[in-house]
């Protein structure tokens, strides 16, 4: 034990190898002993440079209570960036960790903690996947605007044990690689899957010229529709082009359209740094498809946006679906595609195809996302894209008309 437990209100920290049972089975009982005492002694180094207390060690995890909360986030980080040049200077000993974070009261027996708060950390962490960082609302709360520590609104969660779901973070941990260098795991030589590669090459030529696309991978769980994605990826990045990845969770309560948040992120992210060397930054906001909790995921993405870059122009684009886009969904989704419901029979048609969600819901949709704009930047210069002088004047925008950010 490297402290005395922390009194008072604490923040536990469980870490935990994920796959430990299967890396013992296919490495032998030597082999993946010795992988898992690198790893415990990668987490104890951490734990000692931000002054935890390791409560007790847990097989391959450990239980760690920290006085401050902004250290158990930082020895989190650093167990994972420890852990991710560990795993690339030993490809043949990798291995991934989960961790999850909460804080509150604790009760203590001899060199033991109980109670909520440590059931709570626990259940966390065993809703993480590898190399991920979760953390409770309570534990975003103490931390307040920490500059130093970046947040995803991951959604709600049900905790085993627990009536009500929680609301968990992810910690940010990893830059963004540039763009010309390949942040995937080293790989056996590809083989096989030419027409399907051609296919992609063409797609992304295509892209590189400014012509965009919609490429779709289907296929038997195990057939190599990710590893195809990835070899894609990494040409991408060998040309110079900017590629970015989105995830899909299968997990209870995952925010919709998470993906394009991780893209829009990870942009949000690279656009930062061009803030901070001078460039000025405008944002234009085209909001899509209306589905259940589109509230929550526009306030939170728009807060984050406003927090991470100093824009100095927001347009909200026009609010649209295009003709092939309606297609697609009523094939897929039939009976259950609320779109057409949303559509404004009367709007003009656009040549493309493009047509337009009902005034109602655009105004609702413009209304939602400049409230939570002023709420952080009153001062900020706000402007709609091709839209009636309706909205602009019921948006409280109208003296703004013209000064749209793609006339510019």
């Amino acid at each position: 034990m490297t402290q005395e437990l922390p009194e008072g209100t604490v923040t536990i920290r469980f870490t935990d190898v994920e796959g430990s049972t299967d890396l013992t089975t296919r490495r032998g009982d030597d082999v993946a002993h010795a992988i898992l005492r690198a790893q415990r002694e990668l987490v104890r180094q951490q734990v000692g440079q931000h002054s935890g207390c390791e409560v007790k060690s847990l097989g391959d995890g450990f239980m760690v209570a920290f006085a401050s909360a902004r250290k158990a986030v930082a020895c989190a980080v650093g167990i994972q960036q420890a852990l991710e040049q560990h795993n690339r200077q030993h490809p043949d000993q990798q291995v991934q960790v989960r961790i999850g974070l909460n804080t509150g009261e604790a009760i203590q027996e001899e060199a033991d903690l109980f109670g909520e708060a440590v059931n709570a950390a626990a259940r966390i962490a065993a809703k993480a996947k590898g190399s991920q960082i979760l953390l409770s609302e309570a534990v975003r709360g103490v931390l307040g605007r920490a500059k130093d520590v970046e947040l995803v609104d991951r959604g709600r969660f049900r905790l085993k044990g627990f009536p009500e779901r929680w609301r968990l973070y992810e910690v940010v941990w990893q830059e963004e690689a540039p763009a010309a260098a390949s942040a995937l795991p080293e790989r056996t030589p590809f083989v096989g899957r030419e027409a399907e590669q051609a296919e992609l090459r063409r797609s992304l030529g295509q892209a590189a010229r400014g012509r965009g696309a919609l490429v779709m991978i289907g296929g038997e769980p195990g057939v190599g529709k990710t590893r195809l994605a990835e070899e894609l990826l990494l040409e991408a990045r060998q040309r110079g082009v900017l590629s970015l990845t989105g995830h899909c969770y299968e997990m209870e309560g995952a925010p919709p359209y998470m993906p394009f948040v991780e893209t829009l992120e990870a942009t949000a992210r690279i656009v930062r740094r061009v803030a901070e060397r001078g460039y000025p930054v405008r944002a234009i906001i085209m909001p899509i498809i209306p589905i259940e909790g589109w509230q929550d995921a526009y306030t939170g993405f728009t807060d984050r946006l406003l927090q991470t870059v100093a824009i100095r122009r927001l347009t909200l684009g026009g609010i649209c679906i295009y003709r092939s886009a309606r297609d697609l969904m009523e094939r897929k989704m039939g009976m259950r595609n609320v779109v057409p419901q949303h559509l404004d029979a009367t709007s003009p048609k656009a040549g493309d195809g493009r047509a337009r969600y009902s005034r109602d819901l655009r105004h609702e949709v413009y209304s939602l996302i400049v409230e939570a704009a002023r709420r952080l930047r009153p001062d900020l210069e706000i402007a709609l894209c091709l839209e009636e002088q309706a909205l602009w004047e019921s948006t409280g925008l109208v003296e703004n008309m013209g000064r749209c950010n793609c006339r510019l």
